[in-house]
């Protein structure tokens, strides 16, 4: 390295005559950071410092080495010296900040951001942490006007543009936040996520168009980003254009097969498509990373799509991996129920639930769920009236439980009434078919059956368990034709 290098050898040789010579060292140390030669320059400036333990510019140089080799313990060790020895001067304040913001330490950061703007108020970099922390709190207006006296002060700031635009999205402020995107790609063109970022803008402007272009863009600049496909692919299912969304989800995926959010794309399809089994797969491929929310909402979806044992195979990993919480109990509630194991935990469960002073809607739905399958009519009732916002699923209980209690007009009065602001959910039509052909309406109840079936409904346990409907749909060869239809499709 050394030995044939005539500046490295004179940068050397001058400071080997004059050992002692802060200068001399620094002037070799910044040579061989700049060759990235960083093990020499930290024996360098070990030994020199060994000798001039509190020299500011050595001190300074050398937590920023450490902080270079991700040191980042001794690089904040030598901060602080700093601000011990010269509490006056910006440099240790903020680059201790610096470290300690990627320590996780934000509390010790905070103070250290204080701390510089006290000194000067108008320090970009600090305002820049400022403005980060008030955005991390939600204090999104606050964060904007840190972003934007850094702008103002500094027009060419691609970094403080694109805090200012992420900052304005959150504030519901898209017109604001294209600007801002604009901004930072004007000075920095090559900058990745200030494109992908204007493309979730255009997006929320509805200018689609113009958010698959950005995507395209930012794609063709960082080929890398998983991100970016994951956008591409949730922005085509929302057009319908679901190959063109499977190739982006799957190509996420491909990049960066540990992250969630490919998964999460390719689930979302499928789901929307109505093939669940790529949507268990998929969810079995992620399941570990999954919150126990999305997880418990996952199996929801299977089982109350009649799912069952898709719904089985995702609890069973749950369970495996020790997976716990309210929502996720709901399941075993209803699986194990239904399946007849673990009674005594099944009992624990509902015992628990019910028992809490304020559940959640989810919770809620679940014991009224479980009440219905036990035969429990008016428990089943309760539980959906203390709901907050019973949603379709909810409803289909508290209908199923009136028909349970014979209270059969309550129950066609509640639909009748969901219908006029629902008209294509297919368990009103299933409900009503169920309410004629017990009252032996054939004509309605075929009518109502076959609006059911073409708007989604795919029960067929549910169908064949009403002796009345059973009779109708054997009957009607086109509609066990769109029966099938739809498992297919599953």
């Amino acid at each position: 390295m050394g030995k044939t290098d005539p500046v490295l050898v004179k940068l050397r040789t001058a400071f080997d005559s004059d050992r002692g010579n802060v200068r001399k060292a620094l002037d070799l140390a910044r040579y061989y950071i700049d060759h990235g030669h960083l093990r020499q320059a930290s024996e360098l400036f070990r030994e020199v410092l060994k000798e001039n333990p509190q020299d500011f510019n050595l001190l300074l140089e050398y937590g920023n080495l450490c902080f270079k080799k991700t040191e980042l313990e001794d690089a904040a060790g030598t901060f602080r010296t700093l601000t011990e020895l010269s509490p006056e001067r910006i440099e240790g304040w903020n680059n201790l900040a610096i470290v300690l913001i990627r320590q996780g330490k934000t509390e010790e950061a905070r103070q250290c951001v204080k701390k510089v703007l006290k000194i000067d108020p108008e320090h970009s970099g600090a305002l820049i942490n400022q403005g980060n922390f008030y955005f991390d709190e939600g204090e999104f207006q606050k964060a904007a006007d840190c972003f934007r006296s850094v702008v103002e002060k500094h027009p060419d700031f691609s970094d403080a543009w694109f805090n200012l635009g992420n900052t304005l999205n959150a504030l519901e402020d898209y017109a604001g936040a294209k600007g801002a995107f604009e901004k930072a790609l004007r000075y920095n063109p090559g900058f990745t996520s200030a494109m992908k970022n204007l493309g979730f803008t255009h997006e929320k402007l509805g200018e689609t168009e113009k958010a698959e272009q950005c995507y395209i863009k930012a794609a063709g600049i960082n080929r890398l980003d998983s991100g970016i496909h994951v956008n591409l692919g949730s922005l085509y299912i929302r057009q319908g254009r679901y190959e063109e969304a499977k190739r982006h989800f799957l190509k996420a995926v491909r990049l960066a097969p540990s992250n969630i959010m490919g998964w999460t794309g390719i689930r979302q399809l499928a789901l929307v498509r109505g093939d669940l089994s790529t949507f268990t797969r998929s969810t079995l491929a992620v399941l570990p990373r999954l919150s126990d929310e999305v997880l418990a909402c996952s199996i929801e979806i299977l089982y109350e799509l009649n799912q069952i044992s898709r719904a089985e195979a995702l609890l069973f990993q749950a369970d495996r991996m020790g997976k716990d919480g309210d929502l996720l109990d709901v399941q075993r509630l209803l699986i194990y129920r239904r399946k007849g194991i673990n009674q005594g935990r099944v009992m624990a469960i509902y015992k628990r639930l019910s028992g809490m002073s304020d559940p959640q809607d989810q919770v809620l739905k679940g014991l009224a769920r479980f009440s219905l399958e036990n035969g429990s009519f008016n428990s089943a009732i309760r539980f959906v009236e203390r709901m907050r916002k019973p949603d379709d699923a909810s409803r289909g209980i508290l209908w199923r439980a009136m028909l349970g209690n014979r209270e059969i007009g309550k129950a066609k009065e509640s639909v009748e009434n969901y219908i006029k602001e629902n008209p294509d959910y297919f368990d009103s039509y299933f409900i009503l078919a169920r309410i004629e052909a017990e009252s032996g309406n054939r004509a309605d109840a075929e009518r109502n059956l076959i609006r059911a079936l073409e708007n989604g409904y795919t029960d067929l346990e549910e169908i064949n368990s009403n002796p009345d409907l059973k009779e109708i749909f054997d009957s009607l060869a086109h509609l066990k034709e769109v029966y099938q239809d739809c498992l297919d499709k599953t």
